[in-house]
Order: C-alpha cells, then sequence, then structure tokens
C-alpha cells in the first residue's frame, strides 16, 4: 500500500496519522478503518509504551474519544476466540476525535470518506462509525452511535492535498451532561489569538495509534512535541525531494539528451517556486530528532496546549505525516514514523471555528 504519512497520525510517536492513499489496483474503495482494524486484528497484545510517550493518566484526557469501525466491531464480538471478543472494541478502533459538546465531536476528513482508485471520494454512512466515550482503555467506555456525518466541503481527499482534513460527527444521544465531568466532557477549540499566545511552543498529542514495537495500545497514549514553524517543515519536505530528483534528471538526461546542467537549473527555479505541501490551513509539530510523533490510528485526534489559565485548548486535529521519500534500506524500525527533521501535521483549528460553530447548528 503506499501512504503519505503520518495520528494516522501517530503513536506517540502517536501516531499520527496517516495518510494513506488509495492501493494500487484495489477494486474496492479505500477506508482507512480497513487499514487501522486489521492491523489491530494481527495483534492484540499490547505494549506499555511509546516512541518517547507514555500511558495517558485516566482522567487526563476527558474529551478524547476513538472512533469504532461498526462493521469490525460485530465480527469481533462475535468470534470463537474469547480473546478477541474480549478486545473488540480495542480491535476496531480506527481513528480518534474529540468532544466539542454533547452531541458532537471533532475527527479528521480522511478518517469518514473512502478513496476510490480515480480519486472520487465517498463519505462513510453514520451507520459505519460509532464513537467510544469516557475510557482511556479501548475495553471499556460507553459506545454511542452517530446520526450526522460531516466532513469539510473543500477536503480533496489524499490524492489532492490534506488541506481542509477536519469533520464533525453528531452523536445519537448526549455523551455527559452539563458541563461534563472528570471522565468525559469537552475540549475548548483554540481562537486565532489563542494561537498567537500559545501556539509556538509546547502541545501534547494523545491517541490510540500504533507505538514503537508495532503494537496496537489498549490505553490512551500521550506525547509532548513542539510546534514548528511551516517554512521550516516545508522546506525540510522539499530537501527531502533532491536525491530522487537527482536520480531522475540523469535518467531523463539520458533518455533525451538533454544536458544534465540544463534539467538541474530548471530544478532550482521549480523549487525556488514550491511551496510545499504543508498550507496555512496546517500545523507542524514534532522534535527535531524525531524521536516523538503521531502515527497510524491516532489521525482526527487533538493536539492541545496549555494557556494562561492553565486550561487545554485544541489547536490541531492529527491529520498526517511525512516520512523519507527515499527509503533507506538499512532503516530496521518497525514502525515507520517519526524521522527526524521531517515531523507531523495536524489541521489548524483556528481557521475551522467559523465552520464548525455553523455546522454545529444542525
Amino acid at each position: 500500500m503506499t501512504k503519505r504519512l503520518l495520528i494516522c497520525f501517530s503513536h506517540l510517536v502517536i501516531a499520527v496519522c496517516l495518510m494513506s492513499v488509495q492501493p494500487a489496483g484495489a477494486k474496492e474503495p479505500f477506508w482507512i478503518a480497513d487499514y487501522i482494524t486489521s492491523k489491530r486484528l494481527a495483534d492484540i497484545n499490547q505494549a506499555s509504551r511509546v516512541v518517547g510517550g507514555a500511558i495517558a493518566k485516566q482522567d487526563a484526557w476527558p474529551w478524547q474519544v476513538a472512533l469504532i469501525d461498526s462493521a469490525t466491531l460485530a465480527q469481533a464480538q462475535s468470534d470463537g476466540d474469547e480473546r478477541v471478543r474480549h478486545y473488540a472494541q480495542a480491535i476496531a478502533q480506527f481513528c480518534g476525535g474529540t468532544l466539542l459538546s454533547p452531541h458532537w465531536v471533532l475527527t479528521a476528513a480522511h478518517c469518514i470518506v473512502k478513496e476510490h482508485d480515480d480519486g472520487v471520494i465517498e463519505g462513510i454512512h453514520p451507520v459505519e462509525v460509532r464513537v467510544l466515550v469516557g475510557t482511556n482503555d479501548l475495553v471499556q467506555g460507553e459506545l454511542i452511535a452517530v446520526t450526522e456525518v460531516v466532513r469539510h466541503e473543500n477536503y480533496g481527499g489524499s490524492a489532492t492535498t490534506f488541506d481542509n482534513d477536519i469533520a464533525l460527527l453528531k452523536l445519537e444521544k448526549p455523551a455527559y451532561t452539563g458541563t461534563g465531568g472528570p471522565t468525559v466532557g469537552p475540549i475548548k477549540l483554540a481562537s486565532q489569538l489563542d494561537e498567537a499566545e500559545h501556539g509556538s511552543g509546547g502541545a501534547t498529542v494523545t491517541g490510540w495509534g500504533t507505538i514503537e514495537t508495532g503494537e496496537n495500545p489498549v490505553h490512551l497514549m500521550e506525547a509532548d512535541l513542539e510546534i514548528q514553524k511551516n517554512a521550516t517543515c516545508n522546506a525540510n519536505i522539499l530537501s527531502e525531494l533532491k536525491p530522487l530528483v537527482a536520480y531522475r534528471l540523469r535518467e531523463i538526461s539520458q533518455m533525451t539528451n538533454v544536458p544534465i546542467d540544463t534539467l538541474e537549473e530548471v530544478f532550482s527555479i521549480l523549487t525556488a517556486k514550491a511551496r510545499g505541501p504543508v498550507t496555512s490551513n496546517m500545523l507542524c509539530a514534532g522534535l527535531v530528532s524525531g524521536r516523538k510523533s503521531s502515527c497510524y490510528g491516532d489521525s482526527g485526534g487533538p493536539l492541545v496546549v496549555k494557556g494562561a489559565n492553565g486550561r487545554f485548548v485544541q489547536i490541531g486535529v492529527v491529520s498526517w505525516l511525512q516520512t523519507p521519500i527515499v527509503e533507506d534500506e538499512n532503516d530496521d524500525r518497525k514502525v515507520k514514523c517519526g524521522y527526524p527533521q521531517l515531523f507531523s501535521y495536524y489541521a489548524r483549528v483556528a481557521n475551522y471555528t467559523d465552520w464548525i460553530s455553523q455546522n454545529m447548528k444542525r
């Protein structure tokens, strides 16, 4: 499968993303749930830590929810293996999300669409997903049905860009009453002012994404990251292209008899004008060392910062991550997430507060 990574998220190295694109030759549309849940079913044994992260305390992040694939859940619950039945919810988890109100969940658009070979995307039906609330342990919590799936109208799918990678889920019944409690409650979304004041330092990402060993945790994980400048992140990604481009330019020169210096000059002009894939609708976060990142299964989950009043606000939604464009044959890591200088990427919440508030009036 070709992947353009990242919580899916994002294991803390939170597996941020995951930005998976349609597998070559696939006849059925690709849905991230199919990919993540198959990985989870293959390994229901859990590990105790993630790359650069730690198990979150039970009541630390009451707004965190898990998206559960309804079909996988039903299959696991009826499996002949008692262990599979016990871990059914954990096996069926494929993305994260956050509670904004008793009835609304914020997540990533790529979590709730299926992508066809020709680039056409279709939204999933509400019955295909359920939301697990009130727990950091995927074996516990309360499952709530979804009645409406709303994705950003300008999300074009992973074949184009992960711009506008944001969506909402409406719950069949309230996840909590009043203002919530220590186990389940809402997160405040970051405004432009919040981002200006607190969006240039440390942040925390949470999720159930794949961990360093390649296993998928049952317990929620957390990792502290540093928000990076978009210009730096774009420059690093473009720099990753150079070895591959140099190889291709030599091939083109041989096939066309165009001098290599001419091709390199053309490429330098293109590079100077290139903006890179990280848009103003995205945030870039991670460590220069790559020790912390997001990975498979974290998509849709929150990137949060602590405000001046000590309360957390959500600044980003786990969207994608970048891995080396030219694979290192000596790279024997089990999980291809968390590389030096390449970071992970998030939908910039402050750019979507109006869109979110308007759609929550449905």
